[in-house]
Formats: C-alpha cells, sequence, structure tokens
C-alpha cells in the first residue's frame, strides 16, 4: 500500500513538472507540446488510484489543512481502498522550498512527529511527517522561479464506496 501512495507521489511530481513545461504558444521556436487530458483514474486490487493536474483539491480534502500564503492547488491525488482513503494534494507556492519547510515544521496546527531536510537552493527537499487532526506527511522541494512544490499526504477512514474519484482536467493556459 505504500508503495503506491509512493507511485502518486511521484506521478504527482513529474506530471506537476511536466505541465509547467508545457506550452501551447505557436509564437515559440522551441518545441512544444500541449496536454489536453491532465489525469487518470486506475482501479486496483486495494482500490482506486486517480491524479489530476486540474488545479482542483482531491474530494474531502479538509478546508482547514494549513497551506502557506501564496500557495495554489496545482493538482490532486487519491488512494481508496477498504480500509482508508489517502489523498493528496499538490500545490505550487511562491515561497521557497525551505521556507515551505519550515512552514510545516514548525506549525502549530500539525503535530509534528519528525522532520529531515537535506541540501540547499535548487537542490533542496523537506520533509514533515505529522499526527492529530491531520495525520500525514509534507514534501517540499524547489519548484520555478525561486518557488516551490509541495506534496501533501493525508490518510483518512475509508469512505462508504471505498473510493474517492477524482475528475480529470484539461490544460487552460
Amino acid at each position: 500500500m505504500k508503495a503506491r501512495i509512493a507511485m502518486v507521489v511521484c506521478c504527482a511530481v513529474l506530471l506537476v513538472g511536466a505541465a509547467a513545461c508545457s506550452s501551447d504558444d505557436d509564437s515559440s521556436s522551441r518545441n512544444t507540446t500541449t496536454t489536453a487530458n491532465r489525469g487518470f483514474e486506475v482501479q486496483t486490487p486495494d482500490g482506486q488510484v486517480s491524479l489530476s493536474l486540474s488545479g482542483q483539491l482531491p474530494p474531502n480534502w479538509p478546508d482547514d489543512f494549513p497551506v502557506p500564503d501564496g500557495a495554489e492547488p496545482a493538482g490532486s491525488g487519491s488512494l481508496g481502498g477498504s480500509s482508508s482513503t489517502s489523498l493528496i494534494a499538490v500545490y505550487s507556492s511562491t515561497e521557497s522550498a525551505e521556507d515551505s519547510y519550515n512552514f510545516y515544521r514548525n506549525n502549530s496546527e500539525l503535530t509534528v512527529t519528525s522532520s529531515s531536510s537535506v541540501g540547499s537552493g535548487s537542490a533542496y527537499l523537506g520533509t514533515v511527517q505529522f499526527t492529530g487532526e491531520f495525520g500525514g506527511w509534507v514534501v517540499t522541494t524547489p519548484y520555478t522561479d525561486g518557488g516551490s512544490l509541495i506534496v501533501a499526504y493525508l490518510s483518512q477512514p475509508a469512505t462508504t464506496d471505498s473510493s474517492v474519484a477524482v475528475t480529470a482536467g484539461t490544460a487552460g493556459t
């Protein structure tokens, strides 16, 4: 189960990065790619896996989950099974990866159980694990123009239908 969650997170980060590199500007002399469908859903023996880069948060994402000022939803994912549902939200932030990491590491709304970081500048990676009202973790990594990507994972009791659907979005540049 944790391997599948890691797969969803990796896909989210890779797809958000790919979306940032895509363009539909015909005046450019470089090769460009436009992604019309930025999401997918897959049924697995453990439940439904979904990923969307439509800029929407997953259904049932808590409205009061702490997010740094200037952070905007970039995508979401979920893994719904019979015992729990794993929700993933991806935010892009104007803050550096280190500042986003410190926001979560020092946040009084979270019960931080562990945190670690490595690197600096464009090679920075931070992780924060927490329990309490929100149980899960956050990973921060550099993104574009000195900003960061924030990948937040929360585990919740399963919904009554054992899955959480995320509707695929379309590119809107």
